[in-house]
């Protein structure tokens, strides 16, 4: 948040007024020729009076002046003297009025410079004691003295108020403008007294533009300019977030923590919060997660505690400290906000993970039974059916969980996973009809999924139970050569061996496996395939290579299965 370097309006309120009430003294001796000395003599007590402080007096007499004799050459100042007491007696509207009818009626006035400032000061004001309508004619005013006196000695004010104005009004485009007020006074009045609240004005602008390299710029000759400023801590943050959207995280790491570290900082939360942000983009993600931890536990009030609390546990969980992890996401679900659901999503995942299903189970039910619009709603039906599965007695319960996941209409983002679940369960439960089912329906829904491959084995291992070898042979044969960058090809070249002894294709069998035997990975893949080719060569009748290649399956392994088939 902007920082309020200067308000005019407390200014104003708090009845300091040197600066800004420009020419308040009363001129006691008229100079304009040609005056009525009836109008003379009004002007004088007026003027009297209101260096006297009398400004209710003195109000009086401006205005009786200004009705008596409305063309008299005193009728300019009347009118400037007038909206200087309104100013002093705090009537804002009223002293708006004042200057704005010497500006208009009287253009060649002496202090039109004065009544220029006086008009556009008032104007901001009272924009920012909350008549916010007015910021464009306050803006418009300080141009139009701007424009006017382009050398005047209210230059320096007027470039920064006018730039304040223009920031107000809340727009990309009123912004852009603003920053050209603050860069001007920054350019062309290096010695301002308003420097460094223009330096930290235009940096903070062109932050919020996304102006990231001009705004870290402008932060860099603050920070070298005035060290000492007050607002030294602030802009640093800030130019950590320049330095955060260029991408050097590291770098703005060490900004944020040098800022998180200030005492007393108001906006060290914020500071944490971007520290902790910079460490998860390095992929410090336990770190990470006690710099989140430490901004609901620091400041309990911060407006950060939801977020932080969540992204504790989603970064210890990322990192793989689960027992970290699972306090903070425990909060995020306590906090009943719109963080909950994915709270409630990461912790049943570590539940599951670290051996409490049923927990886990029970926590998805609760927040689906709660209900509601969160995205992760359906993470957590999945979670449900995940946590099911792992309990072996409650296992069946998953199925169907699954396939209605599965086939949801519209399908939301887990349907592909739902549907390989819902197969490679079904192949669990020996439900071979129903994996194979599942399977095919996820292979032509999902023909480029990740997940293809292993759908593709569970369609084919389901065709091989039910007896439909020639399906089988084909799903096997399929995955060996269009996947064969997969970690499980050993396993399903077995299969297809398998398979093609099952269908008496001992000579493919002895074709496939030959080549390929001593170089499975795993001493149980070289034995088993040895075994194959063993009983293929056996069934072709050549008993020498049917020892050998039994002899090689025993040398591989005898701890595996069919070992001692291999024996015999």
């Amino acid at each position: 948040m902007r920082q309020q370097v200067f308000s005019f309006a407390a200014a104003v309120l708090a009845g300091w007024l040197g600066v800004f009430v420009a020419s308040g003294r009363a001129q006691e001796k008229p100079a304009e020729p040609k005056s009525d000395p009836a109008a003379a003599r009004i002007y004088q007590d007026a003027a009297n009076a209101q260096n006297g402080m009398a400004f209710e007096i003195a109000e009086e007499g401006w205005r009786k002046l200004l009705k008596d004799f409305p063309k008299d050459p005193l009728a300019a100042k009347a009118q400037h003297y007038l909206g200087v007491c309104l100013l002093q007696q705090k009537k804002l509207p009223e002293a708006v009025a004042a200057f704005s009818a010497v500006v208009k009626d009287h253009p060649n006035f002496e202090f039109l410079e004065d009544a220029l400032l006086n008009l556009a000061s008032t104007q901001y004001t009272l924009a920012a004691g909350g008549k916010k309508e007015l910021y464009p004619a306050a803006a418009d005013s300080f141009a139009a003295l701007l424009k006017q006196f382009p050398k005047g000695k209210y230059v320096e004010e007027a470039l920064y108020l006018q730039g304040e104005s223009l920031y107000a009004q809340e727009t990309p485009e009123k912004k852009t403008a603003a920053v050209a007020a603050y860069e001007k006074l920054v350019k062309e009045h290096p010695k301002a007294t308003r420097r460094a609240d223009a330096l930290y004005a235009l940096g903070f602008t062109l932050e919020e533009l996304g102006k990231y390299p001009e705004a870290g710029n402008a932060f860099d000759d603050f920070l070298a300019e005035f060290p000492d400023h007050a607002l030294k801590t602030e802009v640093q943050m800030h130019k950590g977030e320049t330095v955060f959207q260029a991408g050097d995280y590291a770098a703005a790491e060490k900004l944020f923590t040098t800022v998180a570290a200030v005492k007393g900082f108001a906006s060290a939360d914020h500071a944490l919060l971007r520290q902790a942000q910079c460490l998860a983009k390095q992929k410090k993600l336990a770190e990470a997660g006690a710099i989140f931890a430490k901004i609901p536990t620091d400041f309990p009030q911060s407006v950060y505690k939801a977020d932080a609390t969540i992204a504790a546990g989603r970064s210890y969980y990322a990192a793989e400290k689960l027992a970290e992890a699972a306090p903070w996401l425990e909060r995020a679900v306590a906090a009943k906000d719109a963080a909950s659901p994915e709270a409630a999503h990461l912790l049943c995942r570590t539940l599951i993970r670290t051996g409490k299903p049923q927990e886990a189970a029970d926590l998805a039910a609760a927040q689906l039974k709660a209900g509601g619009d969160s995205p992760f709603l359906v993470d957590l039906a999945l979670d449900q059916a995940d946590a099911l599965y792992e309990i072996p007695a409650k296992r069946a319960e998953s199925l169907p969980l699954y396939v209605q996941l599965a086939t949801a209409e519209p399908p939301s983002k887990v349907a592909p996973l739902a549907r390989y679940y819902a197969a490679f369960t079904a192949l669990e439960l020996k439900q071979d009809d129903a994996a194979l089912k599942h399977a095919e329906a996820f292979i032509a829904a999902h023909p480029k999924d990740d997940l293809l491959a292993e759908v593709k084995y569970i369609a084919a291992e389901s065709n091989r139970r039910l007896g439909k070898l020639p399906e089988a042979e084909k799903g096997f044969a399929d995955l060996v050569a269009t996947h064969a960058d997969k970690g499980e090809i050993d396993l399903w070249r077995l299969r297809l061996a398998l398979v093609l002894n099952q269908q008496k294709k001992f000579a493919e069998t002895v074709a496939l496996l030959t080549p390929l035997a001593s170089k499975f990975k795993k001493p149980e893949g070289k034995a088993e395939a040895q075994f194959r080719l063993a009983a293929a060569q056996l069934a072709l009748n050549k008993p020498a290579e049917a020892e050998a290649a039994a002899a090689a399956s025993l040398a591989a392994s005898k701890d595996w299965d069919f070992a001692d088939e291999a024996l015999l």
